[in-house]
């Protein structure tokens, strides 16, 4: 899932950001994936591909899916760091995505 605009919403004189409900079931649900590989990288340097297959609209003509692939990287990375296998997402060094329509 692609990483969203975080929304905002005023209670009274303050506004807050928060993220759609969707992203954050999709985002732990990730982390909860990626925990069960028992990964630890520490505070090492890492490099990353993230692959994002989308199923492709029954109307798109679109060449590529959208949005943008930092989007697709922002929300794994995210998930990543969640499931706590680094100490925090600078620590890529390396970052490859590549998205396309599923078959």
């Amino acid at each position: 899932m692609p990483s969203p605009r975080p929304r905002f919403r005023v209670i009274g004189k303050f506004a807050s950001a928060y993220m759609p409900k969707e992203y954050k079931v999709w985002k732990e649900q990730a982390a909860s994936m990626i925990k069960a590989f028992n990964l630890d990288y520490g505070d090492r340097p890492v490099a990353v591909i993230v692959n994002c297959y989308v199923l492709k609209p029954k109307t798109s003509k679109l060449p590529f899916p959208k949005p943008d692939v930092d989007n697709y990287a922002k929300s794994v990375l995210d998930a990543m760091t969640d499931a706590g296998i680094w100490h925090d997402d600078t620590q890529v060094q390396e970052l490859r995505v590549n998205k396309q329509w599923a078959d």
